[in-house]
């Protein structure tokens, strides 16, 4: 005779539906543990960011362009087969490796229009004023004293390593929210971008 009672109480059904995926989350957090655990004690911890690195951006498919990969990956220290580059690349500055593999001509382009004169730019969806101005190698926005204004809490860098990316979805068309997922300020980008006519 089968030991097998069925359950028609639905909360008796939720909580082992709720158990049994308790015991699976475990399960598998465990095996994970123990994988993390097996990697760092023959290869050492260094090693082992290294592989959790490589396994986050070794998709192509998550960036637009096969350029854009393959800086994604020189900016971590790989190439596109997971080997590691050179000793003296990885020791480079991260914001500085971009350099390494393509000219930024839009970022200098952008920075020597802010260096001649800063600038009170419009955002395009909420027509909201920012400051932009360019000092020391490095691009700035910050509050206007334009009315309405953009609410900027503080001082902020636009970073050179993200410009030939943002500017990539510019130019095709795609909206500020396409943008927003690479970086929090797609809206100034693209802003700076229509305002320079870029």
């Amino acid at each position: 005779m089968s030991r097998y009672i069925p359950c028609y109480d639905k909360k008796v059904r939720a909580m082992s539906l709720l158990l049994t995926m308790g015991i699976w989350a475990h399960r598998k957090h465990k095996q994970r543990a123990d994988f993390r655990k097996g990697i760092i004690k023959a290869h050492g911890y260094e090693y082992y960011l290294r592989y959790r690195t490589w396994n986050r951006i070794k998709d192509r498919r998550k960036y637009e362009t096969v350029e854009a990969w393959h800086r994604r990956l020189a900016l971590y220290g790989f190439d596109e087969n997971g080997n590691e580059l050179n000793k003296d690349v990885r020791k480079t500055p991260t914001k500085e490796r971009i350099s390494m593999t393509k000219d930024n001509s839009v970022f200098n382009t952008l920075y020597e229009y802010l260096s001649e004169q800063p600038r009170d730019v419009q955002t395009i969806r909420q027509h909201k004023w920012f400051r932009a101005y360019a000092n020391e190698g490095n691009v700035y926005i910050c509050n206007s004293t334009k009315s309405p204004a953009c609410k900027i809490s503080k001082t902020r860098v636009l970073s050179k390593a993200e410009t030939d990316d943002i500017y990539a979805l510019y130019k095709q068309g795609k909206s500020i929210s396409d943008g927003q997922r690479l970086t929090f300020n797609a809206s100034y980008w693209f802003a700076l971008f229509s305002a320079f006519h870029m």
